[in-house]
């Protein structure tokens, strides 16, 4: 019964650890090991046993939240209304010349432009947008 609260305090140290940093989750799976070693230390008194169950539990759970939390698993691209301008169609609305700035009406919004060719796109074209570089986008005709 001496280990059970033995093992309830490391539990404690390990959540209180893990509550006052940035871990990610890392305390946290040795807190529920101990949790699971303290369950087991009702049953044997085998030191052994414990710390092997400790250790072991304690990288499943670790494992297990890596798995569960991972950003990768969650997080599917994240798309900005920069971004969403992508692909999209806008009209000229002051002309595109190689190196001289334009702008273009997408959506609503005007941007300045410049082309992806040497050429000169004239006002009321339609223009598809290419990218975004910075405050500006780049453009290319419709064909």
């Amino acid at each position: 019964m001496e280990l059970f609260f033995i093992w309830l305090s490391v539990v404690v140290v390990f959540f209180l650890i893990e509550m006052l940093g940035v871990s990610y989750f890392f305390f946290f799976s040795f807190s529920l090991g101990a949790f699971i070693t303290a369950l087991l230390s009702l049953y044997t008194c085998n030191l052994f046993y414990q710390l092997l169950t400790f250790l072991s539990a304690s990288a499943l759970f670790f494992v297990l939240m890596r798995i569960v939390f991972s950003p990768a698993r969650y997080n599917k691209g994240l798309i900005t209304n920069v971004d969403r301008i992508v692909g999209m169609r806008g009209i000229v609305i002051k002309s595109i010349a190689p190196g001289i700035t334009g702008q273009v009406k997408v959506d609503g919004v005007i941007w300045s432009a410049h082309a992806t060719t040497k050429e000169i796109i004239v006002e009321g074209v339609q223009v598809e947008i290419v990218r975004v570089q910075g405050a500006h986008v780049i453009v290319k005709l419709v064909a």
